[in-house]
């Protein structure tokens, strides 16, 4: 369809937007003009990533703003508003009383937060998510008063229009955040590593997670993020973790000698149920401590944690596999599988080959590494290892 000459005006903001954030408030006041309403915000929460986040607002208080986020209602809205539009889908317009079916069951799922959204005049809203993972939610909202009624057909679809614009402006906003940020290159280096990793600051709070951490992060129940702290699962294994966090904060030495018992250390978290035992082991070191990292690291990073699930299987240095003794894709396979289990037919199993096929592809593994027996193999591949050592 042909865009208005307002619509025209709004879309160009946005992309001016994206490369001067002063210019938010602007496209956002536009917004709320052409759509009847009160307040308008377009915001990025990254629970692992704070330095990605933003809010741009028109017609948001800063007491608004301050109660949304230190009463916890902004984790409220990622899991409950971010659940529901999830459901409906990235891009897709809707009013938040259509996402519950009515105001009565959207207080009952809000609760407190219901209060907050009517005490400020937001209690009518429609938005599109733009963005939504279990640490990350992206949306635009606009809201008005509960007298004023919910917003039309007309005005959702005009957010759908905007919403791909919008879409690219959080790319191009993204890419800006990592060039200012002082840690661009840390993190560079950080997220190709294996080795889970998470940077806290010196106040224990959580400012940058890799990938493989956040891997960890979204499929153990043993460790969360609540407002960008660390959260354990067991209230005790909690108190351990943050005593150690604590230490590790407080030491600015360099060449201070770490142990258990003074300086961090490592903790292991742990549940057992019915059917199985889940393990989580942190080792915490004062940032201080990583030479090589700190000179890529600006003051704000005080504390690095390392973390392993040690029912994953051990990774291998395939890239050293494959130059150092000539294994081929297939063989270097055969030995991820090997350091899992020595048993051939669970192999074979596992890589869909028959048990000769893998006994072929062992005897040419034994042949280019020099190994004479399935032990003297499985000690080398165990030294190749890329998983982080966590010394107790």
């Amino acid at each position: 369809m042909l865009l208005t000459a307002q619509e025209h005006q709004l879309i160009t903001g946005i992309y001016d937007a994206a490369l001067e954030p002063s210019l938010w408030d602007k496209v956002m006041a536009q917004l709320v003009m052409m759509t009847d309403a009160k307040t308008a915000t377009f915001f990025g929460m990254d629970a692992l990533t704070p330095s990605y986040n933003f809010v741009f607002s028109h017609n948001v208080s800063p007491e608004n703003v301050r109660e949304y986020f230190e009463e916890g209602w902004a984790d409220i809205d990622r899991r409950v508003i971010g659940g529901a539009l999830e459901k409906v889908g990235v891009g897709i317009a809707c009013c938040n009383v259509e996402l519950f079916g009515s105001l009565d069951h959207l207080r009952q799922e809000l609760g407190e937060y219901y209060l907050f959204l009517k005490r400020w005049g937001m209690l009518m809203q429609a938005g599109v998510l733009l963005e939504h993972s279990p640490f990350c939610w992206t949306a635009i909202g606009i809201h008005r008063p509960e007298d004023m009624g919910e917003f039309s057909a007309e005005v959702k679809q005009l957010l759908e229009r905007v919403a791909p614009h919008l879409r690219r402006a959080l790319q191009i906003h993204r890419q800006l955040s990592r060039v200012r940020q002082e840690n661009t290159h840390l993190h560079q280096l950080l997220d190709v590593l294996t080795t889970s990793v998470l940077l806290l600051n010196r106040d224990g709070r959580l400012v940058y997670a890799n990938q493989a951490a956040e891997n960890i992060l979204h499929h153990s129940s043993l460790l969360s993020v609540h407002n960008y702290r660390l959260q354990a699962r067991d209230a005790r294994q909690h108190h351990t973790l943050y005593q150690r966090i604590e230490q590790a904060r407080m030491c600015r030495e360099p060449h201070t000698v770490l142990s258990t018992e003074s300086i961090a250390g490592c903790v292991a978290l742990t549940h057992t149920d019915s059917v199985m035992t889940e393990k989580l082991f942190i080792t915490i070191v004062p940032f201080s401590h990583l030479q090589p990292w700190q000179a890529l690291a600006s003051d704000e990073v005080a504390v690095a944690l390392f973390l392993t699930d040690p029912t994953q299987a051990p990774l291998l240095q395939t890239q050293f596999l494959q130059a150092h003794y000539q294994l081929t894709p297939r063989e270097v396979s055969i030995c991820q599988c090997f350091v899992k289990t020595p048993n051939l037919e669970a192999i074979a199993a596992d890589r869909h080959l028959s048990l000769e096929t893998v006994r072929t592809y062992l005897k040419s593994i034994f042949t280019k590494t020099q190994c004479h027996s399935q032990a003297e193999l499985l000690s080398l591949l165990m030294s190749l290892r890329v998983q982080f050592e966590h010394i107790r």
